[in-house]
């Protein structure tokens, strides 16, 4: 009787065969797994960047146009309280300021604002008096939200535009 020799299983690898070349259905199935993941990921960071817009446009009515400085509270993480001190005074300052929010892009946990401010100087502002002038202009904010929460805050501000608009400094 003749011994026949029996062939061990052998692990059969299909490819896909593309202008890429060849690709196994496991790299195919990985590379799909990750577009998936990813897309699914960005679905979730455009949610997030939606709900960040529209926190952001509500702080600006509450504080702004509504006058509700305990918003501020549910806005700004307690470590920018310095903030709060600035956004109080400047509505003290400019009671009837406005603010008219131009640009809002956001990406993930991040928005950046171009806003234009306008109102009237009719109480001091970094010990400047009340001059009774209008003024409006620009600033660009940049923030981060965590838990919905501001937890960075960056503005660049054309104060010297404003400082002119009041005579404080020449044009």
């Amino acid at each position: 009787m003749q011994e026949t020799e029996r062939a061990e299983p052998q692990t059969r690898q299909e490819h896909i065969v593309s202008k890429e070349g060849a690709m196994s259905i496991s790299k195919v199935q990985s590379t799909a797994q990750s577009i998936i993941t990813s897309n699914k990921l960005q679905e979730g960071g455009h949610r997030m960047s939606e709900q960040n817009k529209t926190l952001f446009k509500r702080y600006v009515d509450e504080v702004y146009h509504k006058r509700n400085v305990a918003f501020i509270d549910e806005f700004l993480d307690p470590n920018l309280v310095e903030h709060k001190e600035e956004i109080i005074a400047f509505l003290g300052a400019f009671p009837d300021l406005h603010i008219t929010v131009e640009d809002l892009i956001a990406e993930g946990d991040k928005i950046v604002g171009r806003v234009t401010l306008t109102g009237t100087h009719q109480g001091e502002l970094m010990g400047i008096p009340a001059t009774g002038k209008k003024v409006s202009f620009s600033e660009i904010l940049i923030v981060r939200i965590s838990n919905g929460k501001v937890v960075e805050l960056s503005e660049v501000a054309d104060t010297m535009s404003m400082m002119q608009q009041l005579g404080v400094i020449p044009s």
